[in-house]
């Protein structure tokens, strides 16, 4: 099975991030060097030098956290909002719930539940997305008291890029297949997942010359040779065998 090992972001000032990440998900560092923190499978690596986009532009659009069931996805939002944390969205997918929000230098982050299997839209073995209002009482209803990140992983990476079709070789490669076309977005999955992978040009616009925070590598674990390589986007990619 493929799976989203780690996905490392580069920031500007790593203890404000760090204690966003904390306070946000309730991880303790398991690696700590200069200008480096590991926090369960988000990595964060400090550059003083790197600019905040003002603009939507090529590169991280969110990294999506997958809890392990909808009970413990209103767990979090009760712990959330019991910090003060806002949302700004949140949205049902047919095949999931998802809530949406930014880190202190406009990292996108999403915050979801899969719905099983059986309940997913569409015909099956298909795989059939939309975006409807979510729930949040529902939610809630359901929720079970939060006792920490136990359980929750990357479930996906979402990009953006001037040219949403430019990675189908390399999903391609990777054994994952478009499942969903949106209106300038394709979703990438492998396993019969919905994705494990978006990319998307809504309202991109390119980048200036320079370092810029956000996505700087990630790893994947599947049916392939350990190796690191670059995406069509020039982040560094640590393919694990699975």
């Amino acid at each position: 099975m493929t799976s989203i090992e780690w996905a490392e972001i580069r920031v500007r000032d790593l203890d404000l991030q760090e204690r966003f990440y904390r306070d946000l998900f309730g991880w303790e560092p398991t690696f700590r060097s200069p200008g480096q923190v590991h926090l369960g499978p988000l990595r964060l690596l400090e550059d003083d030098q790197a600019r905040i986009p003002g603009q939507a532009q090529p590169g991280l659009f969110h990294l999506a956290y997958l809890a392990p069931n909808a009970e413990a996805l209103g767990g979090w939002l009760q712990h959330a909002a019991g910090r003060g944390v806002r949302l700004e969205g949140a949205s049902d997918h047919g095949v999931s719930q998802a809530l949406y929000l930014s880190d202190p230098e406009g990292n996108g982050i999403e915050v979801y539940a899969d719905r099983p299997r059986q309940e997913w839209p569409g015909a099956p073995g298909a795989v059939e997305m939309f975006t409807r209002r979510l729930d949040l009482e529902g939610l809630l209803a359901k929720a079970h008291p939060w006792s920490g990140p136990a359980g929750f992983r990357l479930g996906h990476i979402h990009l953006r890029a001037l040219d949403p079709y430019q990675g189908a070789e390399w999903f391609e490669g990777l054994g994952m297949r478009v499942t969903v076309h949106y209106p300038g977005a394709e979703f990438y999955a492998a396993d019969g997942y919905h994705h494990h992978f978006a990319v998307n040009n809504w309202g991109v616009e390119p980048a200036a010359e320079g370092l810029w925070v956000g996505l700087n590598g990630y790893a994947l674990r599947g049916s392939f040779h350990s190796e690191v390589r670059l995406d069509p986007w020039g982040h560094r990619v640590e393919l694990i065998s699975a």
